[in-house]
């Protein structure tokens, strides 16, 4: 796109290869939001024996299925799964997953979510970076509270934004509170 600085917002896995991005490109990140997302290995991926196996066996509709089928367990291990179904609703939430994964090719999905538990951290590298930075976090997304406090605290003059009746997706489950944190960021970099 020959884009010579931009405003970088990265979600979950995106916010990882985000801030990988402004730690090697400095000078071409204007401002920066990470939202739902760890500069370290994210554990809950680490082990996906049985589920790579079914992936490659049966494809990525199983998946779909398998995720639908075990919604109670998977809600009793991640409450936070439970709250965005409620908020989005079960027909919208569920569509949104089967679109995602089913166009995804298996062997790339299991290839994620192997380098997600086993990427090597950048936490204590983010010091370094110098860009606006808004760190951005569900207030129910358990999985990601911690490493967004971390991170908000190692980049220099950060803002640490936590958004109330959310997880995983504020951008989808508290859109009004989700913009007003992406709004205020970028009013704060015309002052």
């Amino acid at each position: 796109l020959e884009l010579e600085q931009v405003h970088l917002l990265g979600h979950s896995m995106g916010g990882m290869v985000a801030m990988r991005f402004a730690l090697e490109h400095p000078m071409r990140v204007a401002s920066l939001i990470l939202m739902d997302t760890s500069a370290e290995a994210v554990p809950t991926f680490a082990d996906l024996t049985k589920l790579t196996e079914v992936i490659r066996a049966k494809g990525m509709d199983l998946l779909v299925a398998n995720v639908q089928n075990n919604t109670a367990q998977q809600v009793s291990r991640a409450p936070s799964m439970g709250a965005c179904i409620q908020r989005l609703g079960e027909q919208t939430y569920f569509a949104r997953i089967k679109t995602k994964l089913t166009q995804m090719d298996p062997a790339a999905f299991i290839g994620i979510a192997r380098e997600l538990s086993a990427q090597e951290g950048v936490l204590k590298q983010l010091s370094q970076l110098h860009s606006p930075t808004t760190v951005v976090v569900g207030e129910e997304d358990t999985a990601f509270v911690k490493p967004s406090e971390a991170m908000a605290t190692i980049i220099p003059n950060a803002n640490l934004v936590t958004i109330n009746n959310a997880a995983h997706s504020p951008q989808l489950e508290n859109p009004q509170a989700w913009l007003a944190a992406i709004q205020e960021h970028l009013l704060c970099l015309s002052k």
